[in-house]
């Protein structure tokens, strides 16, 4: 059941662009309130890592939860809380006061901001971009980016060898660089899909697949966003290896 330090909360709502929530259009300073008193939820979680990042491009704001007033309201509250876990680590707003609007790199650690921009780059990236991001991906990249893995993930399970095709485990946050990798794979394929449609398939197991040269631009920019978001885990040489082909990119840009 809620108590007072629930409608003393201080969290984060992210919302997608174009997304019908209570939050969209939020500016700083507003109090957004639902249409009705039960869902859709503002949902409020209390740290960065919580934040799902549900729709790209989008924004990140720090609000407080704006306590219940009406009984119906009340009522909603307590119920929607006794349905989710005392350490869900998010909390669901009838209102929220809007505190500031924070930049979304933030998401994605301390150096997030750079990774915010691949993913930005994958948001608009072309056919003719994906062929220039292939041709100029470094052959070291997959060894340099497994050795930024590794080192993140030093003295924790699971232990793995190759972590070319992972973008997430099971940890929070879920990479060296949080939901990053996930996020770009599901823009990119958005990106496909409306510019090149012809490049996405499924395989036997009906599982999707995309056709080069978006596939190797895909795994160039997971290795940008490692290199430039994981500094800490990665040498001066696996950095300039990791962001070759993303610098090939930019500069054509």
């Amino acid at each position: 059941m809620p108590t007072v330090s629930d409608f003393t909360i201080e969290g984060y709502a992210y919302v997608g662009e174009g997304r019908d929530a209570p939050m969209a259009g939020a500016e700083v300073g507003d109090r957004v309130t639902t249409p009705a008193p039960g869902p859709p939820w503002i949902v409020v979680d209390h740290t960065l890592a919580r934040v799902v990042v549900a729709g790209w491009p989008g924004r990140l704001f720090r609000v407080a939860v704006v306590e219940p007033r009406t009984h119906d309201e009340i009522v909603a509250v307590i119920r929607a809380a006794s349905l989710i876990r005392a350490d869900a680590g998010y909390t669901r707003a009838l209102a929220v006061d809007v505190l500031a609007e924070l930049p979304v790199g933030l998401l994605f650690g301390p150096h997030g901001g750079p990774v915010a921009e691949v993913i930005d780059a994958a948001h608009e990236l072309t056919t003719d971009g994906a062929a220039r991001l292939a041709a100029a991906r470094h052959p070291g990249a997959k060894d340099a980016a497994n050795r930024v893995w590794r080192g993140w993930m030093a003295g924790r399970e699971p232990a793995l060898r190759d972590f070319s095709r992972v973008l997430a485990v099971g940890l929070r946050p879920a990479s060296p660089v949080g939901d990053a990798l996930s996020v770009l794979g599901s823009v990119l394929t958005r990106s496909a899909r409306e510019r090149a449609p012809e490049v996405l398939g499924t395989d036997r197991d009906g599982d999707l697949t995309i056709a080069e040269p978006w596939y190797t631009a895909e795994v160039a920019l997971r290795e940008a966003a490692l290199g430039l978001g994981a500094p800490d885990f990665a040498s001066a040489g696996d950095r300039e290896v990791l962001t070759a082909a993303w610098r090939s990119l930019s500069t054509a840009r």
